[in-house]
């Protein structure tokens, strides 16, 4: 598991506890994390220590939805407009908050900072909670799929598109740790080990979109064959959280928060190589060309 976030491929495990839901670390990173969730790692995950793709996890879908909450959450676009350095951070007011929405945004913060930045590089957060205690909490990096967002805004458009694709996959209905493999054609997800690709071997699906323009958007797909055993993994985003309509019986896949299910990735991505591959593009319904920039799970 990794915070389910990474660079090449590598290990994060990132623990958020489902706040709304109930519903990337390297793994010598794990006894520095605060694990608040359940936790799936089992010893052969342990010794998988792939430098960038294994992540663990549990990032709340509410987290990348604020609204479903409070309007004055914090809005993924209101953060990429500022850099990821402690100043700057603290002008926005959900950080500090001592409520649901103060635990959502700095949950959110959280996985931003393991998917876009690089190892060497962290940010920190300061807030007071409700009894008055003051709380210095320091997130750290991992997969750098964005590191230059620790200087200046989130301007371009492709590193938005694969910071999200990392926020998508790292999102858990259940708000616990599953180790997930994130492959994809960005420098930092590619290579990974021969013990990974051999261990992760079942396709979950895909991910993509962007969770920071002015019309945000997240899709998911999924692979129809492992669908039931990534649900029985805990893993749901994909294909869908199963639940059952109270009219007519059947059971109905639900999306997790924004991110919307686009079908079977057979129909929508380019085929993915043979040996544990990523799929090169993909396109939802709707969408008026291909993204590129699609993170594709697997699952051991």
């Amino acid at each position: 598991m990794i915070e389910t976030m990474k660079a090449g491929v590598r290990v994060v495990l990132v623990a958020f506890v489902g706040i709304a839901a109930i519903g990337c670390a390297g793994a010598s990173e794990v006894d520095d994390l605060d694990l608040d969730g359940d936790v799936e790692l089992d010893e052969a995950d342990m010794e998988l220590q792939a430098p960038n793709a294994l992540n663990p996890n549990a990032l709340n879908p509410n987290a990348l939805n604020p609204n479903a909450l409070n309007p004055n959450a914090l809005n993924p676009n209101a953060l990429s407009h500022v850099a990821l350095d402690t100043t700057e951070l603290s002008s926005l007011a959900p950080l500090s908050a001592a409520n649901t929405e103060g635990e959502l945004a700095r949950q959110l913060l959280r996985y931003t900072t393991r998917c876009a930045l690089t190892p060497t590089q962290s940010v920190s957060v300061a807030w007071v909670d409700a009894a008055g205690a003051y709380h210095q909490e320091q997130y750290p990096g991992s997969l750098g799929l964005a590191p230059s967002w620790a200087q200046a805004p989130l301007d371009d458009e492709e590193d938005q598109r694969w910071v999200s694709a990392c926020l998508a996959a790292l999102t858990n209905w259940y708000g616990i740790q599953v180790i997930v493999s994130l492959r994809g054609s960005h420098v930092d997800l590619v290579g990974i080990s021969t013990e990974e690709a051999a261990t992760y071997t079942a396709i979950e699906g895909a991910f993509w979109g962007n969770v920071f323009g002015p019309t945000p958007a997240l899709w998911a797909c999924h692979n129809p064959g492992t669908a039931m055993f990534a649900r029985a993994r805990r893993r749901d985003c994909a294909a869908g959280h199963l639940e059952k309509n109270l009219s007519t019986g059947q059971l109905v896949p639900k999306a997790c928060g924004m991110i919307q299910l686009a079908g079977d990735c057979s129909t929508l991505c380019e085929q993915a190589a043979a040996g544990g591959g990523h799929f090169p593009e993909c396109q939802a319904s709707g969408e008026q060309a291909p993204n590129r920039d699609v993170i594709t799970t697997y699952l051991r």
